[in-house]
């Protein structure tokens, strides 16, 4: 079995529920659950100088996140880091109407980062 070149233990104060690595090594993106139903995604940079997951941007979600992807892309004008996921409704109508879980909204995320000097 091949053996890890590296390997990092972070504390994120939440169940993570997946974790998907940006090109490049830098950044990861982990979805998280904080309670019963309240999810989260949340970016951390691997190799800050204070602590070796240091959270940059953290954004709710209104369900569990399934299929995380992340990738550096244009959009517009500018570079940022990209993150897609996949949200799931309720199959019984019933849940649905009860509120199981929120309407439907668009969610843009757009990070960009900047180099200082």
């Amino acid at each position: 079995m091949p053996r890890p070149y590296k390997a990092w233990r972070f504390c994120v104060d939440a169940d993570v529920t997946s974790m998907k690595i940006v090109p490049g090594g830098k950044y990861v993106v982990a979805s998280i659950r904080e309670g019963t139903n309240r999810y989260s995604l949340v970016l951390l940079m691997m190799d800050h100088s204070s602590m070796p997951a240091y959270p940059v941007a953290k954004v709710a979600t209104p369900s569990k996140a399934y299929k995380l992807e992340a990738k550096y892309m244009r959009y517009e004008t500018e570079m940022g880091i990209i993150i897609s996921y996949v949200r799931r409704e309720p199959k019984r109508t019933s849940d649905r109407e009860a509120g199981c879980v929120s309407p439907p909204r668009a969610l843009t995320l757009l990070l960009t980062f900047f180099t200082t000097g």
